[in-house]
């Protein structure tokens, strides 16, 4: 029984799911906003469209959740103009996990399912 109760501990937080398809990917998530047994909000939007062919679900800190989903917006217009093509699925989640890692001291409260289709295929990746 005691185990039962420690395992209702941690079914709380934010359910976040990418899948990667043949033809495409999908990325849901639940919509509850909750700090522990609270429940601020029922409809929150944790679900981004990152670029026209890439989008990631968010849980986690909503500050640090906006400030990462702004950086990969930015950065993915930057390659794009720069670069005259898209970023690929893994070059951006690449780039994100190394931000990541830079703030491993004081880190970003966030779990990131990053997902899309590029010229090599249907990838899912999670920070």
């Amino acid at each position: 029984m005691e185990a039962v109760e420690k395992v209702k501990e941690y079914l709380k937080g934010t359910t976040t799911i990418g899948l990667a398809a043949s033809e495409g990917v999908v990325l849901v998530s639940d919509k509850r906003a909750t700090m522990g047994t609270l429940i601020a909000h029922k409809v929150v939007n944790k679900s981004f469209i990152i670029d026209k062919h890439v989008a990631a679900t968010v849980a986690g800190s909503v500050g640090d959740a906006q400030a990462l989903i702004r950086w990969m917006r930015s950065e993915a217009r930057l390659y794009r103009m720069r670069k005259g093509e898209e970023i690929s699925i893994g070059a951006l989640s690449n780039l994100m996990g190394n931000v990541l890692f830079s703030q491993r001291y004081y880190p970003y409260i966030v779990q990131l399912v990053i997902g899309g289709v590029d010229k090599t295929g249907s990838k899912v990746f999670s920070l």
